[in-house]
């Protein structure tokens, strides 16, 4: 439905739905919202699209914050909150980063988490430093140079 409403839009016609009969939208007051509206979902999508594709994620500098939280710039926001790690859509983006993510917890307990170092493979590089339920995490990324996950 939403497709055929941006193609209605595209082409400048809307059909009415009972009858067919179609309509001039540049007649219609609401089609300039419909528009920016569309012009905004397609920003969107390109932007997921494109967090989902990218094959450029590096280590970046890590500045936590002043509770000890960090996630890496070009993780895509939509997984923050501590992602399962098994998803499809995950996966996929490890394959296109040529990366696997790990998780990391410390040996000790009693720590902040703004005390706490995590602890990584040589060669890998951090994702984020996070709370959970469990504990203190640090998510990792370990490069998967001339392999696929």
């Amino acid at each position: 439905m939403l497709e055929r409403a941006l193609d209605e839009i595209e082409t400048g016609f809307v059909a009415c739905e009972r009858c067919g009969d179609q309509e001039d939208t540049n007649n219609l007051d609401f089609v300039d919202d419909l528009k920016t509206a569309r012009e905004e979902l397609l920003k969107t999508i390109q932007t997921k699209e494109k967090s989902m594709t990218s094959t450029t994620i590096q280590p970046a500098e890590v500045n936590r914050d002043e509770d000890g939280f960090w996630i890496h710039p070009d993780y895509p926001e939509d997984w923050e909150d501590d992602p399962d790690l098994k998803t499809e859509p995950v996966r996929q983006w490890e394959k296109n980063n040529k990366i696997q993510l790990k998780y990391t917890t410390p040996d000790v307990t009693g720590q902040t988490l703004k005390e706490w170092q995590p602890e990584i493979p040589e060669n890998c590089f951090l994702i984020s430093v996070f709370a959970a339920d469990c504990g203190h995490v640090a998510m990792y990324a370990i490069p998967q140079t001339g392999r696929t996950t």
